[in-house]
């Protein structure tokens, strides 16, 4: 399936929503009470207040996110990573429950 397939998946299934695209310098919040998505210019506009960021994509954008920045704009801080991204202990430094592929969850 085509990450844009998963990300509409994911966003229906969801109150709200926040997708972020390196390559067009956009993100994008659904939340299901509003018809149109909320377009912003960064990933932290579209993960603040959120109560989780997924990682689908390896782009340098989200290998180089600063993490303790992330951690106070998330409102809960749960990061699914699809890509293996981040290294364990750097995660558990900054308090997030970190779920990776193939590797241990992190929590704090």
């Amino acid at each position: 399936m085509r990450a844009g397939g998963t990300c509409s998946d994911l966003a229906s299934s969801l109150t709200t929503a926040s997708l972020a695209c390196p390559s067009i310098g956009l993100a994008l919040t659904h939340a299901s009470n509003r018809p149109e998505p909320r377009l912003t210019k960064t990933s932290f506009e579209a993960a603040h207040g959120a109560d989780c960021l997924v990682i689908m994509t390896e782009w340098d954008e989200f290998r180089q996110l600063d993490l303790a920045k992330l951690a106070k704009t998330l409102a809960s801080p749960l990061v699914v990573d699809g890509r293996n991204v981040y290294d364990l202990e750097e995660m558990a430094e900054y308090g997030f429950t970190y779920l990776s592929v193939g590797r241990p969850a992190v929590r704090p």
